[in-house]
């Protein structure tokens, strides 16, 4: 055997190749499939129609809602807290740093056929959610996320759209994630409450 094969042999025996993988940027959303779901509804939709008058329709996605009419901000997130209690129980257990969480910025969005929402974020605030009241999984599509990086192996947009959305699902999500919702193509309607978290 040549000393360049003993070299060889040598460097493989004292060397070993070491492989960690790690995942960064984590992004964890939380889905709930409310109890008592019935009655939580009937109670959200008695919301909804006593604040209808304060709804605005945008002509550009055609989305009626509450956001920017609203003077009642505190009001309706103690009531809308006080109906998910449960749920908030939950998220306050649950997610961290939130123990004590609140409802601070409560918000109503209609859709007829040809509604959308146009891709956004609710800002650096905690957490946020989206509450499916009046959904046929059927006629409907929910909310689509997207990811802040572009897929490695091209140029293009990394999306996910959460599955099995039924009526009475809630999921919470960082407030800073990108999300659009497709144009409804139904003329069933769409409707949804959608809230953000601060962790005071």
């Amino acid at each position: 055997m040549s000393g360049l094969d003993n070299l060889f042999n040598s460097d493989i025996q004292e060397s070993k190749m070491i492989i960690e993988k790690e995942y960064i940027f984590p992004t964890t959303l939380t889905t709930i499939r409310m109890r008592n779901w019935e009655e939580k509804k009937r109670k959200l939709l008695t919301l909804y129609e006593a604040n209808q008058h304060q709804f605005e329709r945008h002509p550009e996605d055609l989305i009626s809602t509450d956001y920017n009419s609203r003077e009642d901000y505190d009001e309706m997130s103690s009531a809308v807290e006080y109906i998910l209690s449960d749920e908030m129980y939950f998220l306050r257990n649950n997610l961290d740093g939130c123990m004590n969480m609140k409802m601070k910025f409560v918000w109503f969005q209609h859709y007829i056929n040809r509604s959308f929402h146009s891709i956004h974020n609710h800002g650096s605030l905690g957490y946020s959610g989206v509450c499916y009241i009046n959904y046929n999984p059927k006629e409907h599509k929910p909310l689509t996320f997207v990811s802040s990086h572009n897929d490695f192996t091209g140029d293009f947009l990394q999306e996910y759209t959460p599955k099995n959305i039924t009526e009475g699902t809630t999921i919470i999500f960082p407030s800073i994630l990108n999300h659009y919702v497709p144009p409804v193509t139904s003329s069933e309607e769409r409707l949804i409450l959608s809230f953000n978290l601060r962790m005071s």
